[in-house]
């Protein structure tokens, strides 16, 4: 079996696109996923499966099931590891430091377009992640996930650190 990481974009979010996660676990357990976890709310999910074109199968399983079209992204367990390890804020409050994922590899170039944004925030842009810290917190920043995904032309799904330790806890516990 291989191991996943399955990250929902904009679920439980301000009352909008609500999914239990009893409930998603249970359609994903119908759509032939295994041994399936999830952590908190937000769409974090770890499971198991031997098939492929996952992002399309969970996807279609949630438009079914709860009449959402939702952006799913799937990592490989590996990969998503290797994301964590790669983060250039490691040491500081995990609170604050968030791994933007990304669907895709943008222009490396584009980074630029994102200083204007910037107040204090440390950025550093790789392949397949926009890793930002942010030194005064989430609240009062312009740099929103909708600027990240327009100014890179990719889907972006933005977990702290902390949640992302927490499955990569969550993925090692599997046989």
């Amino acid at each position: 079996m291989n191991k996943y990481i399955c990250l929902l974009r904009g679920i439980n979010v301000g009352g909008h696109n609500k999914i239990k996660m009893v409930d998603l676990k249970i359609a994903l357990e119908k759509a032939n996923l295994k041994n399936i976890e999830t952590y908190i709310q937000s769409g974090n999910i770890v499971f198991e499966s031997e098939e492929k074109n996952l992002e399309n199968k969970i996807a279609k399983s949630i438009k079914e099931n709860f009449k959402l079209e939702i952006k799913v992204m799937v990592i490989s367990f590996e990969e998503f590891e290797k994301t964590i390890k790669d983060n250039p804020f490691q040491n500081e409050d995990p609170k604050f430091s968030n791994i933007s994922f990304l669907s895709n590899k943008p222009d490396l170039t584009l980074i630029d377009t994102l200083l204007p944004y910037l107040k204090n925030e440390k950025i550093k842009l790789n392949e397949k992640a926009l890793y930002i810290f942010y030194t005064d917190g989430q609240a009062k920043t312009k740099l929103t996930n909708n600027i990240i995904e327009s100014k890179l032309n990719v889907t972006a799904t933005n977990r702290n650190l902390n949640t992302c330790n927490k499955l990569i806890e969550m993925g090692n516990e599997f046989n």
